[in-house]
């Protein structure tokens, strides 16, 4: 588990390192419904996917990222609520799995 923070002086830095573990088949999980979450997510996704493939086409083997956040749409103090869910629609058509109205309240070895 390798947790960054979004915000900071080393964002280019963190989304690049996301974008280098989907690249690699690994699984990206953000935090947070923001405009800047929401991006990395549908980034990460981008990059998980092979050059050839279309914008809209899921891996096979699972989600690339997974966006968590306590709202019940990305972007809920923002957009009205249908907008944010055609948003949440087109991230899972990407590849990113969207899981509204959660928190994480641990991080490490169970």
């Amino acid at each position: 588990v390798r947790v960054l923070g979004l915000g900071e002086t080393h964002d280019a830095a963190a989304a690049a390192e996301a974008e280098a573990v989907a690249r690699a088949g690994g699984h990206v999980v953000v935090l947070g419904g923001s405009r800047r979450a929401t991006a990395l997510v549908a980034d990460v996704c981008a990059a998980s996917r092979p050059a050839d493939a279309t914008a809209d086409c899921v891996a096979e083997e699972g989600p690339a990222a997974t966006l968590i956040f306590p709202e019940a749409t990305p972007l809920g103090a923002r957009l009205p609520k249908a907008l944010g869910r055609r948003l949440a629609r087109r991230l899972e058509k990407r590849g990113a799995s969207v899981l509204a109205l959660n928190q994480v309240r641990h991080i490490g070895a169970a």
